[in-house]
């Protein structure tokens, strides 16, 4: 049955490449070329390397903030750090979900049914959703962490009402974690 799959999959690319190729068919006859396993394997990868590039960004900007902020009233150096930790858990949950995900991964020797390419692009989204999640949970943590640095600094009670959109800003990237386990652990390489 697996050589079947592939003949099929040979004598469309030859198809393709007989008639007038357009983009669409460029891009999709470059996309079947690619092995199962790499597309799963971009998953995690995709998962990891987004959620640290979210949470350095926020980190980033928090702490250039915290610091212009620390220079006017040194007191607050302290509790502002915890939107730094804030942005750190952002990229403790892509190690999470990419371990998650590597372990739902296993290789047999049929590869190539239905089943197996569901697996591999439902592991491609899942990687990415949690991926581009984790990054926009980082931006977000960071510009607002910023904000509520630089308004400690001016007003010591806006702290907490402040800190309160932050955590729902880091929300964003537990929801992404969730979604993508859960999207890996709707499929599997039978």
């Amino acid at each position: 049955m697996n050589d079947t799959i592939k003949n099929i999959a040979k004598q469309k690319a030859l198809v393709r490449h007989s008639s007038n190729m357009t983009v669409i068919d460029g891009l999709l006859t470059w996309v079947e070329s690619i092995d199962l396993m790499i597309w799963a394997f971009l998953g995690p990868a995709s998962a990891m390397g987004l959620c640290i590039v979210g949470s350095a960004w926020g980190i980033w900007s928090t702490g250039t903030s915290l610091l212009g902020a620390c220079v006017r009233k040194r007191e607050i150096w302290m509790k502002n750090l915890i939107s730094i930790l804030l942005c750190e858990a952002i990229a403790i949950y892509g190690v999470i979900a990419t371990v998650i995900l590597i372990s739902h991964m296993s290789e047999h020797d049929n590869m190539g049914t239905i089943a197996d390419y569901r697996a591999a692009y439902g592991f491609f989204a899942s990687g990415l959703t949690t991926g581009f999640g984790c990054l926009s949970a980082g931006i977000c943590v960071g510009i607002i962490g910023g904000a509520v640095a630089v308004a400690d600094a001016s007003n010591r009670s806006l702290f907490v009402k402040c800190f309160i959109v932050e955590v729902f800003a880091e929300a964003i990237a537990l929801l992404a974690v969730i979604i993508g386990i859960v999207t890996a652990a709707s499929v599997s390489f039978k």
